[in-house]
């Protein structure tokens, strides 16, 4: 199969999103990966809900790091 996508300049942050959307499927794969591990497991140390959303958020922010990707563009 074969795509062409246009953009104008304008279109900055839509272009980012498409030429790195195979690299956030896996951020999100890999994050589904390790809430389902911490749930089925227990394989973490969360004593509170808001540790466990620090651990969320702080986990998704490592992801994106190690892929390279910016969030909000």
């Amino acid at each position: 199969m074969k795509a062409i996508l246009k953009f104008g300049d304008e279109e900055q942050d839509e272009f980012y999103r498409a030429v790195h959307a195979t690299e956030m499927y896996t951020v999100m794969w890999e994050l589904e990966n390790t809430l389902r591990g911490w749930v089925k497991y227990e394989n973490h140390n969360f004593k509170t809900p808001d540790e466990a959303l620090d651990g969320v958020r702080d986990t998704l922010n490592q992801l994106l790091t190690d892929n390279n990707l910016e969030i909000g563009r």
